[in-house]
């Protein structure tokens, strides 16, 4: 296309006259030999008038990625697919090292290897296996560690991550939305792997598909959460208001001085299980050989650091078997820990272990849960930046809500058919109150340290 000289019209290249001006093309032509050329003058303010500037604007974005629903949902199967695999194979190394006579390994007595392997897949997600309606807690109860738990989790998160660029180019929040997708089609996975767990009337092994389909769901979601994380900005994905979010990091600060004192209980917790386990302690090897009480019962450690945190509170426990490993500590004759009303706290031991080990040991924790409670209040007031007396105690207040909550979700994942049942109100009331007293303190500690 060529532009008229005389009036900026649009011409085709061959155009003899404007059409528009009438003006012949040839005329403007000037031979290429002529030195007295003149300089171009293009484009002339017609031309210009003609033709309209580019837009600078960007255009309007449609659609990110072609497809991307169809793309989501595939990437949300592989990844349910590859996690599912992960802990099917997680159950079949559990049934091949645990033997018939040990706790974990009790879920396949009496069946085959693939059934075992699947009820030990389904036992990872902490779902409930023994139905026990002849205990002092009817009810069906899980057996396994909590430990396990981190096979899914794991398994779930890697997958997730290894899909997540099949959305890329599509919004963060749009891609977030479906990488929570996976939670879906690992529930049904693990719902299929608990109707072919089937089940088994000696042992009373019953794993319920309902459940294992829940809690599929729930750590799909828990999982494909922590797969995003670093690689999605979920920070930015949800503003909170700046109140709310103070708010939220003071109550997330205090759980470091909590996780410090569940780590120090932990380590307690697990060297006196191991040496009380050696010493078959009221039985509490319950048929197991040595080795294998002493290896089960350590990867028990978790359960038994959360125990042993809310008995060192002051929380009211209810045994859960009539022998030494319903309770959260294993001593001789443990049918005279609990009280007459068959409840019983960590003062109910003192006539169990010898005075020289108990009291120690009371005044060990007792202080622990103290100085942590007092460093959870400084370490709140100091994340909100409280300078007054009033404002850093009730900041450093909020140490009990943010314990109970916590303690409340651990004591119930730590829970099982075995060593002992805390009172969920027990543990939750303490933990508020006493949390939020200790933490007060720990608040007006840190405003005279800053005033000072």
């Amino acid at each position: 296309m060529n532009f008229c000289p005389s009036c900026g019209t649009r011409l085709s290249a061959r155009a003899y006259v404007c059409p528009s001006c009438g003006a012949r093309q040839d005329e403007f032509d000037l031979p290429d030999h002529d030195e007295d050329r003149p300089a171009p003058t293009f484009p002339t303010a017609a031309v210009i008038r003609a033709v309209p500037a580019p837009d600078s604007t960007p255009p309007a974005s449609g659609p990110p990625v072609e497809g991307l629903a169809r793309a989501a949902a595939v990437a949300a199967g592989i990844a349910a697919a590859i996690a599912a695999g992960v802990v099917l194979l997680a159950g079949l190394l559990i049934a091949l090292v645990t033997p018939d006579n040990s706790l974990i390994g009790s879920v396949g007595i009496g069946t085959s290897l693939p059934t075992e392997t699947f009820r030990q897949a389904v036992g990872t997600l902490l779902a409930p296996m023994v139905d026990r309606s002849d205990t002092l807690l009817a009810g069906s109860r899980r057996l396994h560690p909590l430990i396990l738990l981190a096979v899914p989790l794991t398994a779930l998160a890697l997958a997730v991550r290894s899909q997540l660029h099949r959305t890329e180019g599509a919004p963060p929040l749009a891609r977030f939305g479906w990488a929570l997708l996976v939670a879906l089609p690992f529930g049904v996975l693990m719902c299929v792997f608990a109707l072919l767990g089937g089940k088994t009337e000696l042992t009373a092994v019953s794993p319920p598909p309902g459940n294992a389909f829940a809690l599929g769901v729930l750590w799909g979601l828990v999982g494909a959460l922590i797969g995003t994380a670093g690689v999605l900005p979920l920070r930015e994905l949800v503003a909170l208001p700046p109140a709310a979010a103070r708010a939220l990091a003071a109550a997330l600060s205090t759980l470091r001085p909590l996780a410090a004192v569940l780590a120090v209980c932990t380590v307690v917790a697990l060297v006196g299980w191991l040496v009380q386990v050696g010493a078959d302690a009221g039985g509490v090897r319950e048929g197991r050989g040595t080795a294998t009480a002493l290896i089960e019962e350590a990867t028990y450690a978790v359960d038994h650091g959360v125990n042993l945190t809310a008995l060192s509170a002051g929380v009211l426990f209810r045994p859960d078997a009539t022998s030494a490993l319903g309770l959260p500590f294993p001593v001789d004759a443990p049918e005279r820990v609990p009280g007459s009303d068959g409840a019983f706290r960590i003062f109910s031991y003192a006539d169990r272990l010898p005075a020289a080990v108990f009291w120690p040991a009371v005044t060990l924790l007792l202080a622990l849960m103290i100085a942590g409670a007092v460093a959870a209040g400084v370490a709140a007031a100091r994340s909100a930046g409280a300078g007054t007396l009033q404002r850093a105690a009730a900041w450093g207040a909020i140490t009990g809500p943010a314990w109970a909550l916590t303690m409340a979700v651990a004591l119930v994942l730590a829970g099982g058919l075995y060593h002992g049942d805390a009172g969920d109100g027990s543990a939750f009331g303490i933990f508020l109150v006493g949390g939020a007293v200790l933490g007060a303190a720990g608040g007006v500690l840190h405003a005279r340290r800053r005033s000072t």
